[in-house]
């Protein structure tokens, strides 16, 4: 059975919903971060309601993909230009020896490891954002 989609009679619920959410996934923001991603994470629905701007569900079949039998190191071997791969230790989908493997064929890519936070960093830390700009102004 499928749960109906969160909904909120205003921003700040759905700002308490985000951060219960995604803590663990996003890290230690601050105010003002978690209030940035709310606000674009959500929409007014015509019936009133603040809902998600995207499907919950996404994140399920994103682990279920992930622990799926697919296979595109055929892909990834052939990629040529310069990698910079961006890690959330805690990421429960690009296991440490995922990233060992794919330095394997691309010794050359740099790869930050973001702690405290899951798969996907938000990339909204000062630090976070001079990393990629270094990074493009050396590769790209």
């Amino acid at each position: 059975m499928n749960k109906p989609q969160p909904r909120f009679e205003n921003l700040f619920e759905a700002e308490q919903f985000m951060h219960l959410a995604y803590k663990k996934q996003l890290g230690h923001l601050t105010e003002a971060q978690w209030h940035h991603l709310t606000k674009h994470s959500i929409r007014l629905n015509q019936d009133g309601y603040y809902r998600l701007a995207y499907d919950p569900k996404f994140a399920h079949l994103s682990k279920k993909m992930a622990t799926a039998n697919l296979n595109l190191w055929s892909k990834w071997v052939v990629i040529a230009c310069p990698v910079l791969l961006l890690h959330g230790k805690n990421s429960e989908i690009l296991l440490k020896e995922t990233i060992t493997k794919m330095q394997v064929s691309h010794p050359e890519m740099q790869v930050v490891t973001f702690p405290d936070v899951g798969h996907t960093p938000p990339l909204m830390e000062k630090c976070q954002i001079q990393i990629i700009q270094q990074w493009l102004e050396t590769n790209g």
